[in-house]
Order: structure tokens, then C-alpha cells, then sequence
């Protein structure tokens, strides 16, 4: 939801570069700096007066991305940050630091957040602690949610080869790198803190929220289950909160989409269901389908990558979209799941499984070794979350994931090995309330068939998409 960009002089095109990120915008000038805030409502209604960037004192402006699910008895998340920040007094990143508790330790939901003060042009800005909202910056201090509003559009900013190269040979990277030299992303889970006329002096907090540490006293394997039932369903009903927008569920016929579904349905949502039209999978949503006596819409899509407009199909995901070559196998896939629901539906949210596998050991490679630190704060922050955010936005979309309700991801972390290792929690606590066949069922990644070939060929043919060159 939404997009953020602060620049200096920024044009025209800049500012609209990020405008597929909300259905209005709006700009503050102040002397050389310009504020621009792209808007989707969700919490609030469209033509409201909850436009952004909002003043919280003189000179003083709060522009913010993302949801915040339980902000009390304010009229929404947006008037609980107005409120809360108000009182926010400019003076070093250690008053960032003050606000963690009570307030950001208590917060469900994902968010970047970036604090300006024209008159004395210093900039506060921390995004949420698995970085599903990103921020990134260059070397003029400027700030946005995506890389190109940092660039002239057509100006393609020298890349960073040791990016790409690191790319071929792991990946992904867990680093602020980006393409683009002089370009950083912010990292998740700190405060940062800079002067917009001196930005090469950057300050950087440690990182603010401890997943290590949970403790509900949960005895026995029983209250564990009976614990994650109720988080779950809880965290499934927050992330229907919206001024009564569609929501929809793309349901895959897989565990983690199937347990949202189940919750979603018991808890009496007016939901609308997704399909892939995918051979293997069709047994699995009929059998959910049959279970819950509901009918999803099936979604199909396909590129010809033999044509020339598949080729620049592809080139115009990974450089405009996914702003990136990082891709393990889903970015098109994902691409074209986002625009068959965006042209199939009126919707504006799209509730997902999305973090299940990385918090309860779904990946083959966990009866390998124990995978899930990696998982969650490498792959999850630096390939999954801002990859997900990237491609929904791209088509106007807001994904709410439950899985990723931050006393979910603690919780998950302190499991013994044995009860989270192929999902063993998942299946005894949800099993009943979706179908055993889904139970029982093997997991089947929404994969490029190319990158299960060759790895390695896969990533350099990505990087040459990526770059406008043919392949």
C-alpha cells in the first residue's frame, strides 16, 4: 500500500515513476525538497482527508507505507501515526530508538516509515523488522520506496558488478546492495537517521526487535498447537481490516493457502478464491473446493518467450518491476498471478501463505539441515518479502500474509526442531479444518522449470534480461 519519495528537485516523471503504488498522490514543496506521497487507500477511503505527506508539527512531515492492524481506538493506522509521531521530537536517532516500547515492539503489521523536517532537512526513516516494505537510498540522501524513483527515468545509474556477480554465484544477496551503484536499500529492522545536506554521514541503529527470545509459557506440544490455532485465526482477522474493499485468496491447493482459507471461511470473511489452472494442483483445490463447498476462479497465464514481445515482456518485469535479476525461480510466475487477479477482480487486497515455509521447515533442504534462520532473515528479507511487495504493487495490489504476524515468526523460532521440521505443527493443528489430502499432500514450488535445469544459466540469462540484452 501506498509509495514514499523524497528528492531534491525532483521532475515530473521521478515523481510519477512510482505511481502504479496507489490510486492518488499528493506533493509537498518546500524550498529545493519535494515529498510525494502515492496513496492506496485500505484503512481509509478514497478522496479522504488522510492524504499524505501529513504534518506532525512545524516543518515537520510523516509520510508512511504499509499497515498497521492494531492501532487501538484511532480511526485507522494512518490517525494512530499522526498522533503517535506529533510528539516525536527531532534530535538523533536515539529518539527513534525511545519509541520502540511501548509503541513499534507492539505493532502488527509491515511498514516503512520516513520522517522529514524541512527547515532543518533531517530525515528519520526505519522500515519494518522482515522488510516487507522497503526503502532505498542514493548518495543525495534521497529516499524512496522504489529504486527508480531515485533515477531519471531512461537514465539507467551505473551498475555494480560485484551485484551481478554475487547474483550468478548465490542467488540473492543478503547485503543493502541493489544493481545500481550509489543506490542502497535501507535495512530492516534499524533506525536510520541523516541530514539531507550532508548525507554521507548517515547514522544506523542496531536492529530494534528480538525474534530470539518467546516465552507464553507453553508447556506441553498440546497448548503449542492449541497457542498457534488462536494466534493464527487472530492474525487472519486483523488482516481483513479495510473500509469494506475486496479481499481475495489466491488458493494454491497447498497447506499454507489452504490453513488461510479454513480461517478465513470459519470466521465468516467475504472472501473471494483464486487458481492457478495448473494439471497438478487441480486435484488438491478441488478437494478444498468439495471440503468448503465454495468455487474459486481459475486464473491463467502465459508468455511466449520464442516471440519478441515475450522477450520484452520479461526485460520490462525484471528492470521496471522486480527492479532487480535476483529470481529463484518465481518472479514471472508471481508477475502474472498478480495481474490475472488485479484483471479478474475489483479487488484490492490479497491475503497469502506467504512465510509458513520458512517458519516451519517446508523446504526439501530441511531434512538436510535445519535451514530456517537463513530462511527467514536472509531469503524472506532479501528475495521473497520485497520481491512480493514489488510485484503486487506493481499492479495496484496489497498483500497481507498472516504467516508473518511477528509473534507467529518468534514462536516458529523457538519450536523445537523436531515439532516445526516439514510442517509437523502445521498439519496436527490445522488438520480438521482443511482437507487431509492437502495434509498429507508433498509441497510443489511455483518454479521457472529453467532454474531446476541449470541454475547458473538461469541467473546469467536473468542478469542479461535485466541489462536490455538479448538472449
Amino acid at each position: 500500500m501506498c509509495g514514499i519519495l523524497v528528492a531534491k528537485r525532483a521532475s515530473e516523471e521521478r515523481i510519477l515513476s512510482i505511481a502504479h503504488r496507489g490510486i492518488e498522490h499528493n506533493v509537498v514543496y518546500k524550498d529545493d525538497l519535494c515529498l510525494v506521497h502515492h496513496r492506496l487507500p485500505i484503512q481509509t477511503v478514497d478522496g479522504d482527508s488522510w492524504s499524505q505527506p501529513i504534518p506532525i508539527g512545524e516543518d515537520r512531515w510523516l509520510l508512511f507505507n504499509g499497515e498497521i492492524f492494531n492501532y487501538g481506538d484511532y480511526e485507522s493506522d494512518t490517525a494512530y501515526l499522526q498522533s503517535l509521531f506529533s510528539s516525536f521530537q527531532f534530535g538523533g536517532i536515539g529518539m527513534l530508538q525511545a519509541l520502540y516500547e511501548p509503541h513499534v515492539i507492539a505493532w502488527d503489521g509491515f511498514w516503512a516509515i520516513v520522517l522529514v523536517d524541512t527547515k532543518k532537512r533531517e530525515v528519520y526513516a526505519f522500515t519494518d523488522p522482515l522488510g516487507k516494505k522497503c526503502l532505498y537510498t542514493n548518495d543525495k540522501g534521497e529516499v524512496c520506496s522504489e529504486i527508480k524513483g531515485l533515477q531519471e527515468p531512461g537514465e539507467m545509474a551505473r551498475t555494480d558488478s560485484s551485484f551481478f556477480s554475487g547474483v550468478i554465484k548465490f542467488g540473492y544477496l543478503p547485503t543493502d546492495q541493489t544493481p545500481f551503484l550509489g543506490i542502497k536499500k535501507l535495512e530492516p529492522n534499524r533506525f536510520y537517521q541523516w541530514s539531507l545536506d550532508f548525507p554521507a554521514k548517515m547514522e544506523v541503529s542496531d536492529p530494534y526487535y528480538n525474534f530470539h527470545f518467546f516465552d507464553a509459557g507453553l508447556e506441553s506440544y498440546d497448548d503449542r498447537c492449541e497457542w498457534l490455532f488462536e494466534k493464527m485465526e487472530k492474525s487472519v482477522e486483523n488482516r481483513l481490516l479495510s473500509k469494506n474493499y475486496p479481499t481475495s485468496l489466491l488458493l494454491s491447493g497447498g497447506l499454507d493457502s489452504s490453513i488461510i482459507a479454513g480461517l478465513l471461511l470459519k470466521l465468516g470473511a467475504d472472501v473471494n478464491f483464486y487458481s492457478i489452472s495448473n494439471g497438478e494442483d487441480e486435484e488438491y483445490v478441488k478437494a478444498c473446493e468439495y471440503y468448503w463447498d465454495v468455487t474459486s476462479k481459475r486464473l491463467d497465464y502465459s508468455i511466449d518467450l520464442d516471440t519478441e514481445e515475450g522477450k520484452r515482456s520479461l526485460i520490462e518485469i525484471y528492470r521496471k518491476w522486480n527492479e532487480s535479476p535476483v529470481d529463484m525461480g518465481s518472479v514471472v510466475p508471481q508477475y502474472h498471478l498478480f495481474d490475472a487477479i488485479k484483471k479478474g477482480s475489483n479487488t484490492r487486497i490479497v491475503i497469502s501463505g506467504d512465510g509458513a515455509d520458512e517458519l516451519f521447515g517446508g523446504y526439501r533442504r530441511i531434512n538436510e539441515y535445519d535451514s530456517q534462520q537463513s530462511d527467514i532473515f536472509h531469503e524472506l528479507r532479501y528475495y521473497h518479502l520485497p520481491r512480493l511487495d514489488k510485484l503486487s504493487m506493481a499492479h495496484t495490489l496489497e498483500l497481507r500474509s498472516p504467516f508473518l504476524n511477528h509473534d507467529i515468526v518468534r514462536f516458529a523460532i523457538n519450536l523445537p526442531f523436531n515439532e516445526r521440521k516439514n510442517k509437523k505443527i502445521l498439519k496436527d493443528t490445522f488438520k480438521g479444518l482443511v482437507p487431509d489430502s492437502v495434509i498429507e499432500r508433498s509441497k510443489l514450488a511455483l518454479k521457472n522449470q529453467k532454474i531446476v535445469e541449470d541454475q547458473i544459466a538461469y541467473r546469467k540469462e536473468v542478469i542479461k534480461l535485466f541489462l536490455g540484452a538479448s538472449v
